[in-house]
């Protein structure tokens, strides 16, 4: 049977450039030095307005200007309002993190065998059960599946971060 000549087409395959550059784009110049000159203009205006005596600014026809109470008024908000988000969120974290005493830093309800891992009285025979289980669920094999949440006790964990010598401190 005789073969068929193929056809094939070459095809130049290139990554799509990301949008998210670094690198400065024009739009993005424009809009930073327009928002820098702008800013800039509001500052000096407002310095003007709060330290140019009123008789001045009437004289050149600027005659509808806000009390000068709240020259010192938005500075002193913006502050308070400045420190105080800072303090809340401060609280904030302070109130929903618990403290390091906490079992449920150890372990939540995700485990199936939280009544049992909570109690001081283990058997041999349970603690070699929840070791496997732990190396069993430790890492995942195939990166398709993922297996189902287990927490690792806190003494597993310590076991295999801290009781593990290594090797040059076994060969010297």
């Amino acid at each position: 049977m005789p073969t068929l000549p193929v056809q094939m087409k070459r095809y130049r395959f290139t990554l799509p450039k990301s949008v998210n550059t670094p690198a400065p784009l024009t739009e993005r110049g424009i809009q930073g030095f327009v928002t820098y000159v702008t800013s800039w203009l509001v500052f000096l205006l407002y310095l003007i307005w709060a330290y140019i005596p009123h008789e001045y600014l009437h004289a050149i026809g600027i005659t509808y200007l806000p009390s000068r109470w709240w020259a010192i008024i938005i500075p002193w908000g913006l502050l308070v309002v400045l420190f105080g988000g800072i303090g809340i969120y401060l609280w904030m974290n302070r109130r929903l993190v618990h403290p390091l005493s906490s079992i449920n830093l150890i372990c939540d309800a995700t485990n199936p065998e939280l009544d049992t891992l909570l109690r001081n009285d283990l058997s041999e025979a349970d603690r070699e059960y929840f070791e496997s289980q732990q190396e069993k669920y430790a890492f995942i094999p195939d990166g398709s599946v993922m297996p189902p949440t287990l927490d690792l006790s806190l003494d597993w964990v310590n076991k295999q971060l801290y009781l593990q010598r290594p090797l040059s401190a076994v060969d010297s």
